[in-house]
């Protein structure tokens, strides 16, 4: 059984810094991690690795520091690494990317992706992909099982939960709270950097021109950028807890309250 782990890296929003001269977000001195859900699709892949006697293989597009997630993945259980060099802030060309990307790595069983994205919520890259490489897919799953040729898992819903199959090969898109991603143990953080692989490809290696990049790229119109107003800064009060409840309710009183 193969299983492709797509792994994304988002920046800490903590060391990004709004820069309101330019209405922009400067993230020169910003530090990255792994976008959690795609975390939690990870560890999924490699618990059906432990059941399944599976091969996973770890798959992001970005840029060269994004392999650092592809040797934690190393350092957590996956089996290989390749990074797509390379980034697009648009929805389409990932997938469009990624799907090129999985078809250079032979057929496989499963693809696991996080379902939502951090910073901006879009969850449309997984779908798109299923899509694009044409398999059934489930979406927001939890408690994943292969069992007769079939992905079963339960899937969130709005209203409670949907208890899905889809043949495989297959699409997930995995929950946050489908599972604890592990930690790595460090000797395997070690030997991920010093002894493992990580394959690395351009969009180029994988068929696809300029042309074609630019066809896709800008599906997603980005029509304004702005800093949003600075908040005013709150009033600490200090004291015993009655003074506090009395400042307090003094306070609540003249505004209205």
């Amino acid at each position: 059984m193969k299983i492709i782990a797509i792994l994304r890296e988002r920046f800490d929003p903590e060391t990004v810094r709004v820069s309101r001269t330019r209405g922009a977000l400067d993230t020169r001195r910003a530090r990255k991690f792994i976008n959690p859900s795609d975390e939690n699709g990870l560890e999924e892949a490699l618990r059906l690795k432990e059941s399944q006697e599976a091969k996973v293989v770890a798959l992001s597009f970005g840029s060269p520091e994004s392999e650092d997630a592809l040797r934690e993945a190393l350092a957590m259980g996956a089996d290989e690494a390749v990074l797509i060099s390379g980034e697009s802030p648009d929805e389409s060309l990932e997938a469009l990317v990624l799907s090129r990307a999985i078809g250079e790595l032979g057929e496989f069983d499963l693809v696991i992706i996080g379902h939502r994205v951090a910073g901006y919520g879009a969850s449309q890259v997984g779908p798109r992909l299923a899509e694009i490489l044409g398999v059934p897919q489930i979406t927001r799953a939890l408690e994943v099982e292969i069992a007769d040729g079939k992905a079963r898992a339960k899937s969130r819903r709005s209203d409670g939960y949907a208890l899905l199959e889809a043949p495989l090969p297959a699409l997930l898109t995995v929950d946050r709270e489908a599972n604890k991603p592990r930690y790595p143990s460090l000797p395997a953080i070690i030997s991920a950097y010093r002894e493992r692989k990580v394959t690395t490809w351009t969009v180029a290696d994988l068929g696809l021109d300029q042309a074609t990049l630019s066809e896709r790229d800008g599906i997603t119109e980005v029509r304004e950028n702005y800093a949003a107003e600075e908040r005013e800064k709150g009033d600490r009060i200090t004291g015993d807890a009655a003074q506090v409840v009395r400042i307090l309710l003094e306070r609540l009183r003249w505004r209205g309250f």
